[in-house]
């Protein structure tokens, strides 16, 4: 199994840097296109999110703060404030 960082799926979702849009379409075709399968979490969550305008904050943050949840966490501590601000889950430490 292999995971697959966020910053890798946006690079190929939006293409806004051709160097590593270029790098995930080729490791796409040579390598995840060859997996026995695919398995997406939160992917109701995911599509709400993508689909309702532009994210108020990194979407990496909100998949960490829904597996936390999953989890069983109550909350999520960060430092980054922004995050902290935009999801009610995720709490700043000061």
């Amino acid at each position: 199994m292999i995971g697959i960082d966020t910053n890798v799926l946006i690079r190929f979702l939006v293409e806004d840097n051709a160097d590593q849009s270029a790098a995930v379409r080729s490791w796409i075709l040579r390598d995840l296109l060859a997996a026995d399968g695919l398995v997406f979490e939160a992917t109701e969550r995911l599509d709400a999110l993508l689909h309702g305008g532009e994210p108020a904050t990194d979407i990496a943050d909100y998949l960490i703060s829904w597996q936390a949840a999953a989890a069983g966490c109550t909350h999520t501590v960060t430092f980054d404030r922004q995050a902290a601000g935009a999801i009610p889950e995720m709490e700043l430490l000061p």
